[in-house]
């Protein structure tokens, strides 16, 4: 049963935590998805692979074996150890970079515009500090006829422009495999994204420099383009002349670029209530092909 293909596919969960209570919420996921107890004890006795916290299980109660099997495989000792440490991952296939280190968890999405669950997300990421989720991937969206249908891609959550990337010439992501965009690692994270909207562009690059205490977001592209970044986020920002505020994240971008924030309620996943997000929206009139922004952590 050990085989280290095994032990991969066993530790995709726990890569996907960004802190202790919250998940890498991209495409339908959601940031705070559930595991059973039984499972993740199974894996952690055959594989010594880390158990996410205990507030994040289920026993499983819709079914009498699930929960029977949680109470008998339970180990209070797997749960006394801490979750944080850090880890990186670089997932080349699903072109997904997941990296947790003691002060924050970053998430990077390349790949393409035409997987499974498939959200419209090429250059999207995801920093979690203090079991928040400070830029976020809002996730699945209400399962509704609309979400399964011809007008999935007008829903926020699954469009581009409910995601942390740019619009470019007032253009939204496209939809299927041929968007996409490649994810490269060594030194700093990039993506190409010039393939993930349906114009003829010629470069843009988005690059993350991963420092003990900060972020570092930079993209490079052609200056013909008009380009708004965009960036999405629960928490309300506190939007001043040279910096942003969330929560007690500092976000500092460069002279000439202007932040205006608008907000849109959503339902959540279930239906039952609503989501507040609020849309961090950057232009400039210089035509530099640059923008920049630290975020200190």
């Amino acid at each position: 049963m050990k085989h280290e293909k095994i032990k991969r596919f066993a530790s995709f969960f726990s890569s996907l935590m960004l802190d202790d209570d919250i998940m890498a919420s991209f495409s339908d996921g959601g940031e705070r998805s559930e595991y059973y107890f039984f499972l993740a004890n199974f894996i952690k006795k055959e594989y010594n692979i880390n158990v996410p916290p205990i507030q994040s299980g289920r026993l499983g109660l819709s079914k009498f074996s699930l929960a029977a099997r949680a109470m008998l495989s339970f180990d209070p000792q797997y749960y006394k150890e801490t979750f944080s440490g850090s880890s990186e991952r670089h997932f080349e296939k699903l072109g997904i970079y997941i990296k947790r280190s003691g002060k924050y968890g970053f998430f990077l999405k390349g790949g393409n515009n035409g997987e499974e669950h498939n959200h419209n997300d090429i250059g999207s990421f995801i920093i979690a500090k203090n079991n928040k989720q400070i830029f976020c991937d809002l996730g699945a969206a209400e399962y509704t006829a609309s979400n399964f249908g011809k007008d999935r891609y007008k829903i926020l959550n699954n469009s581009s422009r409910g995601h942390s990337v740019p619009l470019i010439d007032n253009s939204e992501q496209g939809t299927g495999a041929e968007f996409s965009g490649e994810l490269k690692t060594g030194g700093s994270v990039s993506v190409d994204m010039s393939k993930a909207y349906p114009l003829d562009i010629t470069k843009f690059e988005r690059k993350f420099l991963l420092c003990d205490d900060s972020v570092t977001l930079s993209d490079e592209f052609d200056p013909s383009l008009r380009v708004t970044e965009r960036f999405i986020t629960e928490i309300k920002p506190d939007i001043a002349e040279d910096k942003i505020t969330i929560d007690s994240v500092e976000v500092f971008f460069e002279e000439g670029w202007k932040p205006v924030c608008s907000v849109e309620m959503i339902p959540a996943h279930g239906g039952k209530t609503q989501r507040t997000v609020y849309i961090i929206d950057f232009t400039s009139a210089d035509k530099s092909g640059r923008f920049r922004m630290e975020i200190k952590l």
